[in-house]
């Protein structure tokens, strides 16, 4: 649904502008994700997506 966050009677309505087809999370950056039925969005983001990195010691820069 898309709704700007303000309330009943104020001439807005709310439309589909879409669907869901599938939800994938990334649990550690730049490698393979994992499907899911369902998961929780915070403030941050995807609850457990990207909260993982590899890091080359050689060069110190994040895989």
């Amino acid at each position: 649904m898309q709704h700007d966050g303000r309330g009943p009677g104020d001439g807005m309505t709310e439309r589909i502008v879409g669907e869901v087809e599938a939800l994938w999370r990334y649990p550690v950056k730049s490698m393979l994700g994992e499907r899911l039925e369902g998961m929780a969005v915070t403030e941050r983001g995807v609850f457990g997506d990207r909260a993982y990195a590899l890091l080359d010691h050689a060069t110190g820069r994040v895989a």
